[in-house]
């Protein structure tokens, strides 16, 4: 998790009304956690592919199964190393309570691909994609959110994005 994309969440979460209940997909600490974005009395739990700080459920994101209806669900990072991103972005409409929000963080075209195992190069037969904004938009819509929020940054070939669930 770099900075850039630790403050456009926090960003977000401080567009909408307190964010108590929070599922984060894909939630290892491997360089930073988006945790800080949320108020501490929330109520957080992470699922990830691998066993590590942050991580409550070891998972894969499209079968996240948190014991709570969150009101968020956040994905940093994420989406460039599976082939199942629209399924993981499914998952989490099917989660959000009516009114939550989805975040999403992602390596955007022109990325240096990476490894998701600790951020060095990827490695043989591990995936790896960059998200391009049209994708991810279509994702986002097909699955059912509404007020797509996509923005890009250039500098860090970074996509990041915000869906409600209506």
């Amino acid at each position: 998790m770099h900075h850039q994309a630790l403050q456009f969440v926090k960003s977000r979460v401080s567009q909408h009304s307190a964010r108590q209940r929070v599922v984060e997909i894909g939630s290892r600490n491997i360089n930073g956690s988006v945790r800080s974005a949320f108020d501490a009395s929330a109520i957080y739990w992470g699922c990830d592919l691998a066993s590590g700080p942050d991580v409550d459920v070891v998972c894969a994101g499209q079968y996240a199964d948190p014991p709570f209806v969150p009101d968020t669900v956040v994905c940093c990072e994420v989406l460039e190393h599976t082939p199942d991103g629209f399924d993981i972005i499914a998952r989490a409409f099917e989660l959000l309570s009516r009114g939550g929000v989805l975040l999403l963080t992602a390596a955007g075209i022109g990325r240096t691909p990476h490894s998701a195992i600790d951020g060095g190069p990827v490695r043989n037969g591990e995936y790896y994609n960059n998200i391009d904004e049209s994708r991810l938009r279509y994702w986002l819509e097909v699955a059912g959110f509404e007020r797509v929020l996509i923005r890009s940054n250039a500098s860090l070939s970074d996509i990041y994005a915000e869906g409600i669930k209506p």
